[in-house]
């Protein structure tokens, strides 16, 4: 994940897990595709993300998550 500052209009946007706008001179954090707030944000996400493929796989194989 790396931290950048958004300089131009056309990088502002929201962030991919909590929807908080951010606009120039704001700091964003962006993994892979994803653009977040906060690293909290990025963190909770890809917390969300495992668990979520975890559900997937337990429904694959039709086994029961702990």
């Amino acid at each position: 994940m790396s931290r950048y500052v958004i300089r131009h209009h056309a990088e502002e946007t929201d962030c991919d897990r909590c929807g908080w706008p951010m606009y120039v001179g704001d700091a964003a954090h962006y993994a892979r595709e994803h653009v977040f707030c906060s690293s909290e944000c990025a963190d909770r996400y890809r917390e969300a993300l495992a668990l979520r493929q975890d559900e997937d796989a337990a429904a694959t194989f039709r086994a029961a998550i702990d």
